[in-house]
C-alpha cells in the first residue's frame, strides 16, 4: 500500500509539473506577443504557476513520506524473508542429520534454527538485524553441503548398482557352466 501511495503521489507531482510547464510556456508566448488585452491572462498564468509550485511542494513532501514508510516496511520484509529461509534450511538440515546420524550436523542445524528464530523475533519487535553476510554465508554453506551430500549419495547408489550387476552377471555365468 505504501509503495502504491508513493507511486500515485509521484505521478500526481509529475502531472502538476506538466501543467506548470504548459502555463510557463503559454506565459512566455503571451509576453512575446505584446498585446494590451493579454495583461489579465498573464496575471492568471503567473497565479497558476505559483499555485502549481506550492502544490508540487506539498505533493513532494507527501510522496517522500510514503517512500520512507515503504522503505521501513521493506527492511523488515527482508528480515522476515531471511527468517523463512533460515528455518527452511534448518529443517532440511535436520532431516539430513537424522538420515546420516551426524551430531555436528544436528548442532549446526540447531544453530541455524536459533539464528532464524532470533531474526524473526527481532523483526516482530522492529529491531533491524538485517545482514547480507548472514544470508550469503548460509546460502553458500547450504549449497556446498547439499552438493556434497547429494554427490556422495549418488556415488553410493551407483556403487550399489554396479555391485548388484556384477553379482547378477556372476550368477548368470555360474549357471551356464
Amino acid at each position: 500500500q505504501a509503495q502504491s501511495n508513493a507511486l500515485n503521489a509521484w505521478s500526481y507531482f509529475e502531472a502538476k509539473s506538466t501543467k506548470q510547464a504548459i502555463a510557463e510556456n503559454s506565459l512566455e508566448l503571451l509576453k512575446l506577443q505584446h498585446l494590451p488585452q493579454s495583461e489579465e491572462a498573464i496575471k492568471n498564468f503567473k497565479e497558476n504557476i505559483s499555485r502549481y509550485e506550492k502544490e508540487k511542494t506539498a505533493i513532494k513532501t507527501q510522496a517522500e513520506g510514503y517512500q520512507k514508510q515503504y522503505d521501513a516496511i521493506n527492511l523488515f520484509d527482508d528480515q522476515f524473508d531471511m527468517t523463512d529461509a533460515l528455518l527452511t534450511i534448518s529443517i532440511a538440515m535436520l532431516g539430513i542429520a537424522s538420515l546420516t546420524q551426524k551430531k555436528w550436523l544436528l548442532y549446526f542445524a540447531g544453530a541455524v534454527s536459533v539464528t532464524g528464530i532470533i531474526l524473526g523475533i527481532t523483526a516482530f519487535m522492529k529491531i533491524s538485524l538485517h545482514s547480507d553476510f548472514i544470508s550469503t554465508f548460509f546460502i553458500l554453506f547450504y549449497s556446498l553441503f547439499s552438493f556434497c551430500f547429494i554427490t556422495k549419495k549418488w556415488i553410493q547408489i551407483y556403487r550399489t548398482q554396479i555391485t548388484l550387476m556384477v553379482m547378477v552377471n556372476n550368477d548368470l555365468i555360474s549357471e551356464k557352466v
